[in-house]
Order: structure tokens, then sequence, then C-alpha cells
């Protein structure tokens, strides 16, 4: 029978939406042995008021009321007055699965590990989720599997041109004492990232412990912006310094396994400057992936099946050299898409229009199987699909 207390921080900063979903859905973990702590970062809706009321109502909640100084010192705070021999987080616009903490404490204490990480639901809308599982592929790892097997690839996973493992604290559960004495050093430093805060204080972590499961589970439901909506970091005209700060604070952090991580670390940076250019109306990621006209005939009809890098990268390899014509352009999240050329819509649309190929527009093999084979439940013919 489990014992052991996990305490889960909850951070909170101007999220009165989403606050209330994010509470409740660590109130009904089925792991019972769990404290929660909800540190109010400073918000000025009416975040402090929801927090107070569930407070009122859960002797298990803990409040932190706090001036905003980033997600880092939230956490810090949170971490400094739990009493839990493990430790995890939520993000106050997050939820997670019923049995979230009972499944992944049970691996965890089984392997008698530091940490477990656990896959991803990445949410855009209840008809549109991304179920991701880390690079790494899932196990126990000792120290000297972490060594050869974890370290090369964890922060920038070369092949895959992604992180190893996820960055995200939120899908993981720490040892509580290890995390701390970790965090107590990125504070010391009074860096100020507001960019990869999670990634400042997962990767050095790693390098410190003993053991790791990697689970391919998924239970958190990460909320996503719109399509077309930039998060504020990348917006921020001090963007930049503050990557380098983080680069600097990296890179001496790994010092002593600059073989394994510097290379890692430079395709990291190069790729986080990439994303700004978000802000003039430019596709940040390298283009890699070319539309199909080995086996596609110039000037056909086509149907665009993904709105995402691969497809936007199509159209407009399409739109430049006048290949096909493009007839719709669909998206099971259309509703959080848009273009400057062309509506995106639903996937019902597909059975209202002539075409002559549907082409799928997917970075991964898995995913476009999936795509395939709803389209041929629609009744689709599969020597069509592209």
């Amino acid at each position: 029978m489990m014992k052991e207390l996990l305490s889960v921080i909850i951070t909170a900063y101007n999220v009165e939406q989403y606050l209330e979903q994010c509470i409740e859905s660590v109130l009904h973990q089925s792991y019972i042995d769990i404290e929660i702590i909800v540190v109010n970062d400073g918000s000025d809706d009416n975040s402090s008021i929801i927090i107070d009321r569930f407070a009122s109502k859960n002797p298990r909640i803990k409040v932190i009321h706090k001036k905003n100084e980033g997600v880092i010192k939230a956490r810090y705070d949170g971490i400094r007055i739990a009493n839990g021999d493990f430790v995890t987080f939520v993000d106050g616009d997050d939820w997670i699965e019923p049995d979230m903490y009972t499944n992944l404490m049970e691996s965890l204490l089984k392997n008698n590990a530091d940490m477990i990480a656990s896959g991803i639901i990445r949410y855009y809308s209840d008809s549109y989720k991304k179920f991701e599982k880390n690079i790494i592929e899932a196990g126990y790892y000792n120290k000297f599997q972490i060594i050869e097997h974890i370290i090369p690839n964890m922060l920038w996973d070369l092949k895959n041109d992604k992180h190893g493992i996820d960055p995200s604290l939120c899908t993981k559960i720490f040892n509580c004492h290890k995390l701390f004495k970790s965090m107590c050093k990125l504070i010391q430093e009074k860096y100020e990232f507001h960019y990869g805060e999670d990634i400042a204080i997962l990767y050095p972590f790693i390098l410190n412990i003993d053991s790791i499961v990697i689970s391919d589970q998924k239970y958190y439901y990460h909320r996503q912006r719109r399509h077309n909506e930039l998060a504020n970091y990348i917006t921020d005209e001090n963007y930049l310094e503050k990557l380098f700060d983080l680069y600097k604070y990296l890179k001496g952090e790994f010092y002593s396994n600059k073989n394994l991580l510097i290379e890692q670390l430079d395709y990291f940076y190069i790729n986080s400057v990439n994303i700004r250019k978000k802000c003039y109306n430019e596709l940040a990621e390298t283009v890699k992936y070319m539309f199909p006209f080995d086996r596609i005939t110039k000037g056909s009809k086509i149907v665009l099946y993904g709105a995402g890098v691969v497809g936007n990268t199509f159209y407009n390899q399409l739109l430049k050299l006048n290949y096909c014509k493009v007839i719709l352009w669909v998206d099971k999240n259309y509703l959080n898409y848009s273009t400057k050329n062309v509506d995106i819509k639903s996937v019902s649309d597909i059975l209202t229009v002539e075409y002559d190929h549907i082409v799928i527009c997917s970075s991964t093999k898995e995913i476009s199987d999936c795509i395939k084979q709803e389209l041929i439940e629609m009744g689709i013919e599969q020597d069509i699909i592209v």
C-alpha cells in the first residue's frame, strides 16, 4: 500500500477561466496521499478568490499569495514548504487524468527511482488533441544507463530535431529533496529566463540523479494557444537576451558533460532563435518537407489534410510553382488555424468537393497512418490518398 506523501504544486497567474478545472482535477486524484500547494503568482484577476474558496473547503490545500516573480520563483516558493517525499507540478490552466499520480507513483516506487517522466496531451479542443511521448524509449534507467542512453539525447535529439525528453516539469514526479537542492542553486544564480524555465531545472537535475523511469503513458492535458497566437515570451523585445542567459546558465551546468551536451545545447539554441521569426510572420522551422511531386500529376485538384508546419510548407511550394490546384485545405483543429491565403475547413468538408488526391501533411508515419484509416472509414478510396 502506497503511503509516501506527494506534494502537488499548482502555479497560477491570471488563469481564472481555467483554474477551477485544474484544482478539481488534482483533488479528484485516486492517489490519496497528496498535499496541494497553490501558488498565486501575483494574479490581478479573480484567481486569488477561486484559490481561497477551494482552500477554505479542503484542508489538503495550502495557499501562497505572492507578488509576480515568474514561474521558477513560484515553484521554488511552493517546494520550500512542501512536506512530501516526492513533488510534481501543474500549471493553473492545465488539468490531469484522475489516475495520473496513482499509476506514476506505483512505477516510481516499484523502481525506487529519483524521477519518472510520462507523455503529454497537447489540448487544442475537445475534438483535437495530440498525444505525445518522449523520444527516449520507455523503461528503467540506472546511473550508468542514464549516462549511456539518456544524456546523449535528452536536451535535443538531433535525429528527430526535438527534445529527447520533453522539458515540462508537469509530466514528471521528482525526489523532492534532490529537486529542491537543484532549484536552490538556480535561484541563487538570480537568472530571469521567462523562457525555458523548465529546461533550466530538468536537464541539470538529470545529471545529478541515480535513476529514472520513462513512461509512455499520457495523463497531463497541456492547453494550447490558437495556431496564430504567439506566446508573450516570443514577442518580448528582450527574448533573445533572455534566451542567451538560459544558454549561458546551461553551458555552465553542462561543463563536466560538455562532450555529450554542448552540441545538443547549440542545436536547441539555434532552434529557439528561429522561433523569434514567428514575430515577423515567418515559419520558424527549417523547411525539410517536400511535396510528393513524384506521386501527384501536375494540374491535379488536391485536398491538403493538415495545416501545421508540413501543410504550410506544401502549400507554399505549390503556390510558388503553380503545380497543383488546392481546392480544399482541412484540419481537425480548423477553428484554431488561419492563413493569409485560404480558409482552413473541417475534415467533413472533404465529402462536399471533387478532387483527384488527398495529400496528408504530417511529419510522422504514425499520425499519417491514423489519418489515412479515418479517411478510408469515411468512404474515401485508398488509392487517392497520398
